[in-house]
């Protein structure tokens, strides 16, 4: 599927009232740039684009409708903005009508799919589902959406990818799968109905417990990372605060290896203290004595043979057999010959095998009692707290000796292991494993997970559908698993794409990617420049969106303002080789270097327009420009053709 803006219209509104057309001989040109001062109404006019395609309008406050009537004509009533697309070269139309007394916001669309026009935001279904507002913002971008992509606490990249590759199709066959079994235990009969819906009423408590706990994890491994962050920071700031006095220096290094030192030898002699606590003789010397009590004890009982057959023998006595049917002479007398035979053979094996252990872990040779391990567990605990106390005693001491600054950053240090310290504390009470005394109210997630899959097997077993649970958990599983596998084989591609284009792009302040993890993650550094974040997001949406089997319109605005010159240029070349239609709102500042690599890159296939306010600055500039070429409405003016836009020089609305 191909989706392209063809043009739009706007009166009434903050922005000019204008009609913009991108059709080049009919064909949506591939580069359509419109020029437009700080001012003009830029902001605006993006806004409703986006509003266009995903029928956001609906939801705007009273607020949000009046910010945007129009500045020349306050008392005008209603606004209109008509986005003119194709879809698949198929014509649609939707009409964003406002009501500035109502503050009401209302759509029409039509298209040759829905047979003419509907009210409403009724765009056809095959599209529907790629103007949600994720996908819209992908193609529709801001300097916003390209700093989030590289930013370690969101997870734009890893949505973008999956947006446009749409790997969440995945997500919807779980979901689907889910509803359908929703769907099968609503009409289930056979239990009664009472029991049944008790279940059902603790899975839908489960679920909602999950979704709650699964939220407040999110929201504190967030904040680990961004403290994390935050604590990188301040340690580099404190390392170089000491690095500036040698001795306070090779000091600090020397208490912070003692430290280091002490820790690993506290963790081996804890891990061998463990070890030490699961031989049950170090604890108690007289339990290999009552094994081997034990074990002669089965030995003079002769058991299994004798066990078994008094079972038997005492079988006989009864009226009617374990399996319900009258005991009469001949089947008494069928018992007793056979008694001998029956269960033997598999309790034998069992305790033989008891008897084998105990005969293995009565000669093994444990000469190390648990109290030496104790007692070199309690030595590494005192050098570790010697060690540690030590360092930070001497970090508090150095503070004397350097700028305020020092001491600051010391506390702030502290109060942000603080906050750590307590989040790890809550993810690990959160991962705690599931216990039989827990129930709906646990803060477990492991938990939670575990009460929710029995319940859900206890419901498949109600409603007669165990069959049909086991089946949608395998589809579910198979769905999960082949995302995870495309989203990897994805991220791979992507990686090697985008860093063969941003060696070109960036020629002179190289950038590579290291992974796409939530984030895009650089190689050597946390991050770049606004212009390299630019750059980085240019080739990363590009590359994505060409990837894709549907083309979409990449709009952007002010694509050029952050980016060095000769970026500019490389950046240019790039997009048009990518994208089946770009379209940049652009000032005067940035046509230096990016134009003129955008028109060699387009095949010719580029239309230019100008859009300012008349005034007395701007009225001399169209004098000589030819009637065909300029459109005006009120003090709204409109210029189409290189010759106007290359000269146009007003960067700012005065």
């Amino acid at each position: 599927m191909k989706i392209t803006i063809n043009g739009w219209e706007s009166f009434g509104l903050r922005c000019p009232d204008v009609k913009v057309n991108l059709l080049k001989n009919s064909t949506p040109s591939r580069v359509a740039l419109i020029q437009m001062p700080n001012g003009t109404g830029k902001t605006t006019t993006l806004k409703l684009i986006r509003a266009s395609l995903t029928g956001a309008a609906q939801n705007w406050s009273r607020d949000e409708i009046t910010e945007l009537k129009s500045l020349k004509n306050p008392n005008v009533q209603t606004g209109k903005f008509i986005l003119e697309l194709s879809v698949d070269e198929k014509p649609l139309v939707i009409e964003t009508i406002i009501d500035f007394v109502e503050a009401k916001v209302r759509y029409r669309t039509s298209s040759i799919l829905l047979g003419g026009v509907e009210d409403g935001w009724r765009p056809p279904p095959n599209i529907k589902r790629f103007l949600e507002e994720k996908f819209v913002s992908l193609f529709i971008f801001d300097g916003e959406f390209a700093a989030d992509l590289l930013d370690s606490t969101k997870t734009k990249a890893t949505e973008a990818i999956e947006t446009l590759s749409q790997l969440d199709l995945f997500d919807e066959v779980v979901s689907e799968a889910d509803f359908f079994w929703e769907k099968q235990k609503r009409d289930a009969s056979g239990t009664s109905k009472p029991y049944l819906n008790s279940l059902k009423e603790r899975e839908a408590a489960l679920t909602r417990r999950l979704a709650e706990l699964k939220k407040s994890r999110e929201t504190a491994q967030n904040d680990v990372a961004s403290f994390s962050k935050r604590l990188a920071e301040v340690d580099a700031q404190l390392d170089e605060k000491i690095g500036q006095n040698e001795t306070i220096r090779s000091e600090k290094d020397r208490l912070s290896k003692a430290k280091s030192d002490a820790d690993a030898e506290l963790s081996t002699a804890l891990e061998k203290y463990m070890q030490d606590l699961r031989y049950p003789h170090k604890l108690y010397d007289g339990f290999v004595r009552h094994l081997n009590t034990f074990k002669v004890s089965l030995d003079q009982a002769k058991l299994p043979d004798t066990s078994s057959r008094q079972f038997f023998i005492e079988l006989c006595e009864e009226i009617n057999c374990v399996c319900g049917r009258p005991i009469g002479p001949n089947e008494q007398n069928h018992i007793r010959e056979h008694a001998e035979h029956y269960l033997s053979g598999d309790i034998s094996g069992v305790l033989n095998a008891i008897k084998n252990d105990i005969n293995i872990y009565a000669n093994q040779n444990f000469d190390e009692p648990l109290s030496d391990s104790r007692l070199k567990l309690s030595d590494a605990q005192a050098k570790f707290h010697d060690a540690s106390t030590g360092f930070s005693n001497y970090m508090l001491k150095i503070k004397d000796f350097q700028d305020k600054g020092y001491e600051e950053l010391l506390k702030e240090k502290a109060q942000i292991e603080l906050e750590i310290r307590s989040r790890d504390n809550f993810l690990s009470f959160m991962s705690a494993p599931y216990k039989s005394s827990d129930d709906e109210k646990s803060s477990s997630v492991v938990s939670i997970e575990t009460q929710l899959r029995d319940m859900q097997d206890r419901i498949a077993e109600v409603t007669d559908t165990v069959e049909l649970r086991e089946r949608i958990n395998l589809l579910s599983k198979i769905a999960t698993n082949a995302k995870l596998i495309a989203k990897k084989s994805l991220h791979k591609q992507l990686i090697d794409e985008c860093n063969e284009r941003l060696s070109k792009v960036l020629v002179n302040s190289p950038l590579q990617i290291e992974d796409i993890d939530n984030h895009i993650k650089l190689k050597g550094q946390a991050g770049g420049s606004v212009g390299q974040t630019l750059a980085v997001a240019y080739v990363f949406l590009t590359a994505a969106l060409h990837r894709g089997s549907h083309q979409f319109p990449l709009v952007v605005d002010s694509p050029a303002g952050s980016l060095e010159q000769l970026v500019r240029k490389e950046v240019g070349k790039v997009i048009p080789e990518l994208c089946e239609q770009f379209i940049s709102f652009i000032i005067d500042t940035e046509k230096i270097g990016f134009v003129p690599a955008l028109e060699s890159a387009s095949n010719d296939s580029i239309s230019y327009s100008t859009i300012f306010r008349l005034n007395q600055t701007s009225e001399k500039l169209i004098k000589n420009v030819p009637n065909e070429n300029i459109q005006m409405n009120g003090d709204s003016v409109l210029v189409t053709g290189k010759e106007f836009f290359v000269q146009f020089t007003l960067d700012k609305e005065e």
